[in-house]
């Protein structure tokens, strides 16, 4: 969960004290619009929407300086953060939460340049620890038209949750759609299409995306120490 050192409450319409973290807002301030953010964060680079929203909620936990889009359609929107990483330069990530939708982004999360729309009521978008990001990530949870059953009329492709666990890794230009979980530990191979399940600790290529290794992880070193490893081994087994 997210950790604070010194955490203030900044109403959306506050835009000076928004803009003195980095963030600007696009649009109108809304109603019983929040952002929670700590004195301690470095400044970030992002823009934030508000579209006819009412009690939407953003809740940044401390980490490093990102940057990114935030954009938030309706009513009742959460997304919370528990602080993200870098890998040689700013995470950049850019979110859409439609009325009603939540995300969560764990501890630790780095993303070269990743985008994830997140749409219908109750649905949701969570993100473990330790997540990277390659460039040219997109995923979403829903295809914003019907999709639907002639004979009976029953709509096929209603919105569906994404869960990503934690320590993984999705590779440059992948792609995930709707319903998918993917285990902890898991690696998504470049240029993947993501629309089944990933079982934990393996590697899926291809499209649509297929497991080619089982039992296998990643390091964000190029070339782990025998103590890293066992770090990583020991911390994956705590979520199995």
């Amino acid at each position: 969960m997210p950790c604070f050192k010194a955490p203030v409450i900044v109403k959306a319409e506050d835009a000076a004290i928004l803009s003195r973290f980095g963030i600007t807002l696009e649009g109108e301030a809304g109603t019983n619009n929040v952002f929670v953010i700590d004195e301690a964060q470095p400044e970030v680079s992002l823009t934030c929407r508000l579209r006819g929203c009412t009690g939407t909620s953003v809740i940044l936990g401390l980490g490093k300086s990102f940057r990114g889009r935030f954009a938030f359609n309706g009513q009742g929107s959460l997304l919370i953060s528990a602080g993200f990483a870098v890998m040689g330069q700013p995470s950049q990530i850019n979110l859409t939460l439609g009325s009603g939708c939540a995300a969560y982004l764990g501890a630790g999360v780095t993303s070269v340049s990743s985008g994830w729309i997140i749409e219908g009521i109750a649905t949701s978008l969570i993100i473990g620890d330790d997540f990277m990001a390659s460039w040219g990530i997109s995923a979403r949870n829903y295809d914003s038209h019907a999709l639907f059953d002639i004979e009976s009329g029953h709509i096929i492709n209603t919105p569906q949750s994404l869960r990503i666990g934690p320590h993984c890794w999705v590779g440059q230009d992948a792609r995930i759609i709707r319903g998918v979980q993917v285990g902890p530990g898991a690696v998504i191979g470049a240029g993947a299409l993501v629309n089944a399940d990933v079982p934990a600790s393996t590697v899926v290529a291809g499209t649509p995306a297929k497991v080619v290794r089982s039992g296998v992880t990643w390091a964000r070193s190029p070339n782990p120490s025998a103590a890293e490893i066992n770090r990583i081994k020991t911390r994956l087994a705590e979520y199995m």
